[in-house]
Formats: structure tokens, C-alpha cells, sequence
């Protein structure tokens, strides 16, 4: 990821928003091509696969599909090429190859405010109430068993604050995630004749799924407060 930065790479955030929710829980799939097409993403960890996903792989790839693709539009060498409007046509044209591709995708990083819902730092997949809530399951087992794995290891229970800060806040993360398809329209670098409009509204109904998946949360939030966990940590 830094070396991309040194190479001339920008964060590429909506790179993790390619991939089909359920791919990540595919050993075939990310064995292939990891949790994102571009390391420039923040994807860090896969938190879709579920415990009983066998050989998922949990990282980033070394380099994504996506990074492959800029590295070689940006340092290919035309040595029999006669002028630079004759490589910008070349250069041009295999971006038009990749119109479309959400794996080619460039999403820039949000840093004032936040827009663009397919476009977060430490997202993952096309659908981030479905992504979520396989996170959320994720968090709740290990909510359920960190007594019995830590109690022989965490006499202070100085480990378990920190995780429990870790799952709260990943938690909220998640939560996050769906709340920005609410008034959040997607933004797309556009050239004549692209596929993807400058800007578009969120679907009015993954709009109304997402209002549903944050009150259903705000319902089931007793796991977060285990009693038998969160009575032995400070406040």
C-alpha cells in the first residue's frame, strides 16, 4: 500500500465495493483476488467469512487486479510511439476497455464529508446490510466466548476492555456503513460516452432497507451489553 503511494497511487476507496458480498466467503474467490481489486483500498480484514468457511482467505491481496492495471497504464514504455497524443489515444483506449468494471472503478478518498456510501474506508462488498450483518454475527460470537477463551489468560481483564472497545467501535463501523446509503448519492470520475453517470442518487430501496436494518439494530443491541462480560470491565 505505502509503495503504491511512492509509485504516484491515490487511495482507490471504492475498490472494495466491487465484490459480490457472498464471494468473500469463497475460498476459490479469494484465494484469487483477496477482499479487494486494489491494495489502495482500506479493506484490512475479511469480517464477511463466517467460522465455518473453510480456506477464506482473510487479507488484502499483495497487489489487486485494479493495482496490475494503473501500474501498467501509468510506466508502460511506447518506444515506437512518434508523439504523446499518439500514447494518450493508446492509454485512453484501454481505459475505455475497463468502463464499467466496477473492479476498475476509481473511487477517491472522502476526507471533509462523506457522500458517497460505496466509496468508505473499511467496507467491504456491493452490499453493506448484507456485509454487515454477516460482521454482526461475527462480533456477537466472539462477544459470546471471550470469557471462555481469555479467563485463563486475562486474570485483570485489562485484554478484554480493549477488545470490547475493538467490537463496539467495529460495531459502529458497520452501522455506519449502512447509514450512509440514507441521502448518500455515488460519485464517479466521468469521461463522453462512460457507462457510470457523474452522480446518482441511492436506490430509493436500498434507501428504505437500510432506515429498516438501523432500527432492527437499535432493537437487538442487549449482546453488546453481556452482562457477564461488560460486569468485569471499567467503566
Amino acid at each position: 500500500h505505502e509503495m503504491g503511494h511512492c509509485l504516484g497511487l491515490m487511495h482507490n476507496m471504492a475498490a472494495s465495493s466491487a465484490f459480490p458480498v457472498d464471494s468473500l466467503r469463497s475460498a476459490k474467490f479469494t484465494r484469487e483476488y483477496g477482499t479487494t481489486p486494489s491494495i489502495m483500498d482500506y479493506a484490512r480484514f475479511n469480517y464477511v467469512a463466517q467460522p465455518g468457511d473453510k480456506g477464506v482467505r482473510l487479507t488484502p491481496p499483495d497487489l489487486g487486479v485494479y493495482d496490475e492495471f494503473v501500474i501498467k497504464w501509468l510506466y508502460s514504455y511506447f518506444p515506437e510511439s512518434t508523439s504523446l497524443k499518439e500514447e494518450t489515444r493508446v492509454l485512453e483506449s484501454w481505459i475505455d476497455a475497463k468502463a464499467g468494471d466496477p473492479m476498475y472503478r476509481f473511487g477517491k478518498q472522502q476526507l471533509a464529508s462523506r457522500y458517497d456510501p460505496s466509496a468508505l474506508e473499511e467496507d467491504l462488498g456491493d452490499d453493506p446490510i448484507k456485509a454487515g450483518e454477516y460482521g454482526i454475527k461475527n462480533l456477537k460470537y466472539i462477544m459470546s466466548h471471550l470469557n471462555e477463551w481469555l479467563d485463563g489468560q486475562d486474570a485483570d481483564y485489562s485484554y478484554r476492555f480493549h477488545i470490547y472497545q475493538a467490537i463496539a467501535s467495529q460495531y459502529m463501523r458497520y452501522l455506519y456503513n449502512v447509514r450512509m446509503n440514507i441521502g448518500g448519492f455515488y460519485i464517479n470520475e466521468h469521461m463522453v460516452g462512460d457507462p457510470y453517470a457523474t452522480s446518482a442518487i441511492v436506490p430509493k430501496e436500498m434507501q428504505k432497507r437500510s432506515a429498516r436494518f438501523l432500527f432492527e439494530q437499535l432493537k437487538d443491541m442487549d449482546w453488546i451489553d453481556n452482562i457477564d462480560v461488560v460486569k468485569n470491565l471499567p467503566l
